[in-house]
């Protein structure tokens, strides 16, 4: 560690709609296969009235618009709650970070009360968002909401045969949030929320995208520190950032993915690109070097104090086949975007108008409107 060092706590947004997995709500409707007559109908319900909603559970919540579940918008209250209890279970940091996407945004917004931060208004948090940690995947969900008020439908969540059930059409104000100096605007135009789904993203350009955010930061030590120290702190400088997981082992520079396998003889299979479960935090420190690289900071007893069973210490995640072959994460990390990019690619090839109205999509009301219109 160099002589300007600064913790950086990186904390996986709360459980968002499309965390809402197929498995345990297959008696849910799908919006992809959905005919437009009763889709239009469903979302003009969904934007008049709940009680109104004729088939009132989702299967699955990707290619639905982002933000965060009922449940994990309760999970952040209860990520908060020791700390508005007990004033010293509050993290002092110097600024709250996230991403552009809802689900980041909201989950630093919700979560907001956890830390004392010397960037802020009125009492509460400054959070700026940046682009260069978006989440690396091109499902419609990883991209920037068209206005700043994101408009989602809300779903229940959680892990029971509830979780896709469909509470609401709620709104999240993106406005809350800042963007750094040079970086793009918050909102994206249709046309390029849609080409996005088309393209089969750069593995090594979202790389060379995390790492700036990550030589960004490291740059700013020495006014942090400067502003840490005036301000009467102690200790190490740190700053938050609410992000994704796979464009976590990015900014890191390791991986952290989740495989599974049927039985001990057999080959570790893909199953996530985080091992990090929603609202956990790792806390990582700069190696004074050119490549600002990251190091995890070793157990904590304080950062355990403030997160409790939030807290995550990785180490060292590794997995052998029989063979003895090491599992190439990375490697695998980039075959997940690239299978996820032609599955993409294929739904809008095949619900071409749909995909159009959806990333249009304002809400419910206005979606469905698009959709009667481009029917004509």
């Amino acid at each position: 560690m160099g002589k300007l060092g600064m913790d950086v706590v990186l904390v996986r947004h709360a459980q968002a709609i499309s965390n809402v997995e197929a498995h345990g709500n297959e008696d849910g409707i799908d919006f992809i296969k959905m005919k437009h007559e009763p889709l239009v109908r469903l979302l003009k319900a969904v934007s008049a009235h709940p009680d109104a909603i004729p088939a009132p559970k989702a299967k699955y919540g990707v290619y639905l618009p982002d933000g965060l579940t009922k449940h994990g918008q309760d999970a952040c209250e209860g990520f908060v709650q020791s700390a508005r209890k007990d004033p010293s279970k509050k993290l002092q940091v110097h600024r709250i970070y996230s991403s552009h996407l809802t689900r980041a945004v909201e989950s630093a917004v919700r979560a907001s009360d956890k830390f004392t931060a010397l960037d802020c208004h009125e009492g509460k948090p400054c959070i700026q968002s940046h682009s260069s940690i978006e989440e690396a995947t091109n499902w419609p969900q990883d991209n920037q909401s068209p206005t700043l008020n994101a408009s989602y439908i809300l779903l229940q969540g959680g892990r029971g045969s509830d979780a896709g059930n469909i509470l609401r059409e709620t709104t999240m104000d993106l406005s809350v949030v800042t963007c750094r100096v040079n970086d793009k605007h918050i909102l994206n135009s249709p046309e390029t929320r849609l080409h996005s789904l088309k393209v089969t993203p750069d593995f090594e350009a979202c790389e060379k995208h995390a790492a700036g955010f990550r030589k960004w930061l490291y740059g700013q030590r020495e006014t942090v520190t400067q502003q840490w120290k005036a301000a009467g702190r102690e200790g190490i400088p740190r700053v938050v950032v609410f992000l994704h997981g796979g464009i976590f082992n990015m900014l890191v520079g390791k991986w952290y993915c989740t495989y599974k396998r049927k039985n001990e003889s057999s080959d570790w299979e893909w199953a996530s690109s985080t091992v990090l479960r929603n609202l956990e935090a790792a806390v990582f420190r700069f190696n004074s070097d050119e490549d600002a690289t990251l190091e995890e900071v070793p157990r904590d007893a304080e950062y355990e104090k403030i997160f409790g069973t939030y807290y995550r210490h990785l180490g060292v995640v590794e997995y052998t086949n029989p063979d003895g072959t090491v599992v190439d994460q990375r490697q695998g990390h980039k075959d997940f975007l690239e299978r996820t990019a032609a599955e993409v690619l294929g739904v809008v090839t095949e619900k071409p108008l749909l995909m159009q109205a959806m990333m249009n999509w304002t809400g419910a009301e206005h979606a469905a409107k698009v959709l009667e219109e481009l029917e004509k």
